[in-house]
């Protein structure tokens, strides 16, 4: 027996919810179709199977429709059922499996909600209880939910708290919250100037100006400006208000303390190599950016962000090197005692 073409016309019917592959046994198969068809019930799949049986795939809201049609000439077997309705009705006698499930689920998402570890990465030489006092009180803690984290109420009052921390970082990864801090490095070539002394604010690296911020002093440079170790800043030379007559005086000037921060992309570059087919092109490229990223923690404690990195690699006979491009934006201002001092 070939297997049944639907007729033109017939109407599409879906079995997607529920159907099931069922045999029928007995004489006259043939007959017995043309009945199911007579009845209006669709089918599907329909091959023989030998002379006495043939199976079909029926939906499941028909099958007792059509025991019924044929329950006393022919003998029928359900061999499988699908569909989602009979995936339903098996998940439903499991309903401690789905319960345990759903409730893992609802745990993981809710712990997922809570900061559960708080990790401090940096060598401030603050003390950590202290450290972790200042972030209670601005709402990071154990057990706080993540969505309740003010990061710029927090960052802010660690500045105040400790004037020594020049550089402040929260990384929220999963349960876990890295709090990165840098301590302001002095340059051993500068001698510790009070506030009253007359300084300048001079570079400490060359780079590109990006903001400054003067607190008191007169600016040289402006954003954009390249400068070199060393150039003023900000001058600590400002010019004096006449309150007299005496035109003579209008060029009279005074040194103060100059302050303020100034921003500058600093450009670094460093090289390293790896040995040809060792490494993928992708673990090569991971393995240089935490590299960088190490270098830059333990080197530039003052790094606001990094603008910018450049990878280039070149082969050889054995190795392959590459060249890292690093454009990292920090404040690259320190106080340097004015020549005109004491003049």
């Amino acid at each position: 027996m070939k297997r049944r073409k639907p007729e033109a016309g017939m109407k599409t019917v879906c079995f997607f919810p529920g159907y099931a592959e069922i045999s029928v046994e007995g004489s006259e198969t043939e007959r017995a179709l043309n009945r199911i068809a007579e009845a209006g019930i669709p089918l599907r799949d329909v091959r023989a199977v030998d002379k006495m049986t043939v199976r079909m795939t029926v939906r499941s809201a028909d099958l007792g429709k059509l025991r019924n049609l044929l329950k006393y000439r022919y003998q029928i077997e359900v061999l499988r059922s699908a569909g989602f309705v009979p995936i339903l009705r098996r998940l439903w006698k499991r309903k401690g499996m789905i319960a345990g499930v759903c409730c893992f689920i609802a745990v993981l998402v809710f712990q997922q909600s809570f900061i559960a570890e708080i990790r401090m990465e940096g060598n401030t030489g603050i003390p950590e209880t202290e450290i972790e006092s200042v972030l209670k009180e601005n709402g990071l803690f154990t057990g706080c939910s993540k969505s309740g984290i003010d990061e710029t109420a927090v960052k802010n009052s660690l500045y105040s708290s400790f004037p020594e921390i020049t550089w402040v970082g929260i990384e929220v990864k999963g349960a876990l919250a890295v709090v990165k801090m840098a301590k302001e490095e002095k340059n051993p070539d500068v001698a510790d100037l009070t506030s009253k002394e007359p300084c300048d604010i001079a570079a400490e690296k060359a780079g590109y100006i990006r903001k400054i911020i003067v607190r008191r002093g007169i600016p040289m440079v402006s954003p954009g400006d390249y400068v070199e170790t060393g150039d003023i800043l900000i001058s600590a030379e400002m010019k004096a208000e006449n309150t007299t007559y005496d035109e003579s005086r209008d060029d009279a000037s005074r040194l103060v303390h100059a302050s303020g921060d100034v921003e500058a992309v600093v450009i670094y570059r460093l090289q390293t190599q790896f040995e040809k087919g060792k490494l993928s092109q992708e673990e090569m490229e991971k393995s240089v950016w935490d590299a960088a990223k190490r270098y830059v923690r333990e080197n530039v404690p003052r790094a606001v962000e990094i603008l910018k990195k450049d990878l280039k690699f070149s082969e050889e006979e054995n190795i392959i090197r590459c060249g890292i491009t690093l454009e990292i934006s920090e404040n690259i201002g320190y106080e340097k005692e004015t020549e005109f001092a004491g003049t």
